[in-house]
């Protein structure tokens, strides 16, 4: 089949398909807005156009059809168009600029790009994009579940597997993205660079989103936090008091960044197992959704990766701390009980650690666990009030009591 033939077969594939999705049974959209309902027709108008584009940047053989359906998960995209050729091909269109920057960050990190990192191998390939004008589109590669990929959560929190073989399973595969990753950010040191305390990794994310937070509830405006046995002094009072001492937080930071994720969460790194002989296999690791920081603190990225083997992925997969409660008197917001966290799963954050640490010591860097406890601390505080918004009200408050543990570390560090 040459080129021109799979344009027009992918096109007739999409027309019925897009016929079918407006009937009431079939769901195309996620999240789509009355706003949004008003330029469908220029939605799937750039999704036929991007497709075919994409098959002159790579994507040939039509083999099984195309598809339209519901991408699941946390895109907030207006539409996401699901197409399938002999890779599979995702579709986002957006009116926000978000999704331009997006679009234009991915398509930086490519090898064939002269200015790429070593990230770019690991990203989703952009395959074609209109980002001149509002509505902003492109396609992209697609790591689909149907096809032996799965981000990480799923692997460790919901396998259906014996508890020994879980574990074993996740101390690999977590083994294998840290084997991965840590040559990339040694690669990629930049010494004209450095990172700093007031940036989006450290205490300008505490401080901002927590401000945001206060207007929500009494209790992350309180003097005191009790969780349990500790007892806490606020957010705001430990930001004070390390701004008191900032000479010697700052004495912490390194004098190089690298390339960085930015949201190197469990969620957003992708790993696929593929036969390599017959009793052995091959572990292919993918990233997708990044920050778009280009240069950062890669002891951040670490953190992201470990605040949620030990909080996130157990309360959201397991409903670890349903029992919790809090409320807030004299002065005092009061939380708990604090939910226990498997063993196993704190020696996965504690691997975290040990190979960012490993690196920062190959390196010449000699602040990486203070770092990684205002991170820690800023990774959990910083996604309070997003988690307060979308209605996960006691995961917010545990991350609160967490994260201020974690920046009571960082502070007791300054003396």
């Amino acid at each position: 089949m040459n080129l021109e033939e799979a344009q027009k077969h992918l096109a007739d594939l999409l027309e019925p398909v897009i016929e079918a999705s407006k009937q009431p049974s079939r769901k195309m959209l996620l999240g789509v807005t009355d706003a949004s309902e008003n330029y469908r027709p220029l939605a799937e108008s750039m999704a036929k156009s991007l497709l075919e584009e994409a098959l002159s940047n790579g994507v040939s053989d039509v083999e099984t059809g195309a598809t339209l359906s519901e991408l699941g998960g946390g895109a907030a995209s207006d539409f996401v168009f699901r197409a399938r050729s002999n890779i599979s091909v995702i579709v986002k269109v957006q009116r926000d600029v978000k999704l331009k920057n997006e679009a234009v960050f991915l398509k930086s990190l490519q090898p064939e790009v002269q200015s790429a990192t070593a990230w770019g191998a690991l990203f989703p390939r952009v395959l074609a994009m209109q980002v001149d004008n509002q509505p902003y589109a492109y396609a992209m590669e697609d790591f689909r579940q149907e096809d032996g990929y799965k981000d990480l959560s799923k692997w460790i929190f919901e396998d259906k597997l014996l508890p020994d073989a879980r574990i074993a399973q996740s101390k690999s595969l977590l083994n294998a993205v840290l084997d991965c990753i840590q040559p990339i950010y040694l690669e990629s040191r930049d010494t004209n660079s450095k990172p700093t305390l007031d940036g989006d990794a450290f205490l300008g994310r505490i401080r901002t989103r927590m401000t945001e937070a206060e207007s929500f509830d009494e209790g992350f405006k309180a003097e005191l936090v009790q969780t349990g046995r500790d007892s806490l002094y606020s957010w705001k009072w430990q930001l004070e008091e390390i701004e008191k001492r900032r000479s010697q937080a700052e004495a912490f930071l390194p004098g190089f960044q690298t390339a960085v994720h930015g949201d190197s969460h469990p969620g957003n790194i992708i790993v696929r197992l593929r036969p390599a002989g017959p009793t052995d296999y091959k572990t292919e690791i993918r990233l997708i959704d990044p920050r778009g920081w280009h240069l950062g603190d890669y002891v951040f990225d670490f953190a992201k990766l470990g605040h949620y083997l030990i909080l996130i992925g157990p309360i959201e997969k397991w409903s670890v701390g349903s029992d919790c409660t809090f409320n807030t008197s004299a002065k005092t917001f009061r939380i708990g009980p604090i939910p226990e966290i498997s063993s196993w799963l704190q020696d996965l954050e504690r691997m975290v650690f040990n190979a960012a640490k490993s690196l920062g010591e190959s390196m010449g860097d000699t602040g990486v666990e203070a770092r990684y406890e205002l991170a820690m601390a800023s990774c959990l505080l910083g996604s309070v009030p997003l988690r307060w918004k979308k209605d996960q009200k006691l995961l917010a408050v545990l991350m609160y009591a967490e994260g201020l543990k974690w920046l009571n570390k960082f502070r007791l560090r300054l003396g």
